[in-house]
């Protein structure tokens, strides 16, 4: 049987933890580089248990609400992520497909918009028939309403239990 050298070994395994570790390219470099780029809703939690510090894939039922590049469908499909998803909740997915299934490991793949009352409605008839690029300035800007909503939400919460603590 044929040994593999140690180094070979270490740079296999580089090269396989190299998509985690990815730095944030920008997303006009993310959206040219992801073949599939649609937004989904989760359905339910994956099947197999999320284990947080771990570098775990987790397979996610989703709904594909819009399609904005790709081949993917508006119906039932399957995300691989290393983000826990939140059940109801839409995001934006730049990713890949594979294996009958799509994958979006990097944090940046897998954008949060929320979970407003029917908001796969609101989200299709938003962008519907319009450019990609406007498709996606569009939910970005969601995006970044989602994250400020979070953010205020998180700041009284923290102000609520410094006064809470006592010095």
């Amino acid at each position: 049987m044929r040994k593999i050298p140690i180094l070979v070994f270490a740079l296999i395994a580089l090269t396989a933890s190299a998509l985690m570790l990815t730095p944030f390219p920008g997303y006009d470099f993310v959206e040219k580089h992801s073949p599939e780029i649609f937004v989904a809703a989760c359905v339910s939690n994956p099947p197999t248990l999320f284990h947080p510090g771990t570098d775990r894939v987790n397979t996610y039922p989703i709904e594909i609400v819009a399609s904005i590049k790709g081949t993917n469908q508006p119906g039932h499909a399957v995300l691989q992520s290393l983000h826990w998803l939140n059940i109801g909740d839409s995001y934006l997915i730049f990713g890949h497909a594979r294996n009958e299934a799509y994958v979006a490991f990097e944090e940046y793949r897998v954008v949060p918009l929320g979970r407003p009352l029917f908001l796969a409605g609101e989200i299709t008839n938003s962008i519907a028939g319009k450019p990609e690029d406007e498709q996606l300035q569009i939910l970005f800007k969601r995006a970044l309403d989602h994250a400020s909503s979070q953010i205020k939400e998180l700041q009284d919460e923290k102000q609520q239990l410094e006064g809470a603590v006592r010095k």
